[in-house]
């Protein structure tokens, strides 16, 4: 009997239960990770734009954007630094980044994050997550 009900137990689990910290104002987004920030606010060439605007699908879900306010996130920043993405092609990219059940989260190791990521080292990106206080020059580097 015990082992029937550890079988309907694990046959029957709650749903995962997500913790985001929704931003308070989603007029002004403050990404955790400064890769992200920094394709948030700049012109993507071709050949770069599907995959940063994946991962930037993923950290607006990580930030707790449902998928029709992600996909309007996406079309803000698409419109504003004429990256040229069709809306077509952007609410494919939400619906990729929404599929699956646990969000992804891309890492500093990421190449594409590195490659925008306007941040020395491994300490200042931390420094960056945390929220701490940066020195100036690495806001000049994302404009």
């Amino acid at each position: 009997m015990q082992r029937v009900q550890r079988q309907f137990k694990s046959l029957t689990r709650r749903p995962f239960e997500y913790r985001f910290n929704r931003a308070k104002d989603l007029a002004r987004l403050q990404f955790p990770c400064a890769g992200a920030q920094a394709i948030w606010e700049r012109h993507i060439e071709p050949g770069y734009r599907n995959n940063c605007a994946i991962r930037l699908a993923s950290e607006l879900r990580l930030l707790g954007l449902s998928a029709g306010e992600c996909e309007n996130k996406l079309l803000e920043w698409n419109d504003k630094n004429r990256v040229e993405l069709s809306g077509a092609e952007l609410g494919s990219v939400v619906r990729s980044a929404y599929l699956h059940r646990f969000p992804y989260r891309y890492s500093c190791r990421d190449a594409l994050l590195r490659r925008y990521c306007p941040l020395k080292d491994e300490n200042d990106c931390q420094a960056f997550a945390a929220g701490k206080s940066l020195p100036p020059p690495w806001r000049k580097s994302c404009q």
